[in-house]
């Protein structure tokens, strides 16, 4: 299990960076046309209506193109969180089984049945907090 987890959390840390910089790199160039827009408003306003639809379509372009890196980004950490939590669950099914067969030779009470699944429920909160 515990190399399932680090796979998996080596996957996501090399993608998460990726998106992160391309999601960076889709953000400057609208922040730049905003800039641009604002500076140059009085030359805008000048040339017609014609440019102002041409800034327009820019910048729609340009936040389009960020919005895509910014529902890729949150697409990874769901993906992420998918899979963490269906390592817990194995970890769960594995406390569940062992500690059930303990209960039924006698070897645990029943008190420390549902304390070892109390604390195996916190399993993937705790495995997505490391990350």
């Amino acid at each position: 299990m515990a190399w399932i987890y680090f796979s998996m959390t080596q996957i996501y840390l090399h993608a998460s960076r990726e998106i992160q910089r391309m999601q960076s790199l889709s953000q400057s160039p609208v922040l730049t046309c905003m800039s641009e827009a604002c500076d140059g408003l009085s030359v805008i306003r000048a040339f017609g209506s014609s440019t102002i639809d041409y800034i327009v379509l820019r910048n729609q372009d340009l936040i389009n193109r960020n919005a895509c890196m910014i529902y890729l980004s949150s697409s990874a950490a769901s993906w992420f969180s998918l899979r963490i939590q269906m390592i817990g669950v194995c970890i769960l099914f594995l406390i569940a089984v062992i500690a059930f067969y303990s209960h039924s030779t006698g070897a645990l009470s029943s008190g420390l049945v549902g304390l070892s699944l109390s604390y195996g429920l916190s399993v993937s909160n705790s495995l997505q907090g490391l990350v």
